[in-house]
């Protein structure tokens, strides 16, 4: 049978991203793709460095896989400028129509599907419940890398917490 190409392109260091490729191939597996038999995976980390990323995906492309599937906002946006025809799958972004990845959550259009992380449906929520387990919160610290994508959630966690009166504190890592 076939053996199907898949590009997998992260932003962060292997050693960060290997547990999400880890299942990942255990979701794989768990389909009945075993790689070597029916699946190929070709990775590529970018190492932190996101400035790497249009490179990496443009070589991945150059490999002409059957699907690329990425994370993060500048890992879909490097992979959506190298092709319009190689299928991608988000594994996970905020606002993937904010950000002008897809048309709609509904009907994506494109070569683009995948995962949106809507947060302003569940940080309420949490916030709610941080208050209700310690009632004296007022700081919570905020683990961000340098993803420009994190300044934007940053900013509306923030705005999100303004109202219960906590301070969001962002720290880089």
């Amino acid at each position: 049978g076939k053996v199907y190409r898949i590009g997998f392109l992260l932003p962060p260091r292997e050693a960060g991203g290997r547990p999400h490729l880890d299942g990942f191939r255990k979701g794989l597996r768990e389909f009945g793709y075993v790689e070597g038999k029916n699946v190929a995976i070709d990775v590529r980390f970018a190492e932190d460095d996101l400035s790497r990323l249009p490179g990496l995906a443009a070589d991945m492309v150059r490999q002409n896989p059957d699907v690329i599937v990425t994370a993060s906002p500048p890992g879909v946006r490097a992979v959506k400028d190298a092709t319009r025809t190689i299928p991608i799958v988000i594994a996970a972004v905020d606002d993937p129509v904010g950000q002008g990845f897809v048309e709609s959550l509904g009907r994506p259009g494109g070569n683009i599907t995948g995962l949106s992380v809507q947060y302003e449906d569940t940080i309420p929520k949490l916030l709610e419940l941080i208050k209700a387990v310690v009632p004296s919160t007022t700081k919570i610290a905020v683990l961000k890398t340098v993803d420009p994508s994190h300044d934007i959630f940053v900013t509306r966690i923030s705005a999100l917490s303004r109202p219960m009166q906590i301070q969001i504190v962002p720290i880089e890592v």
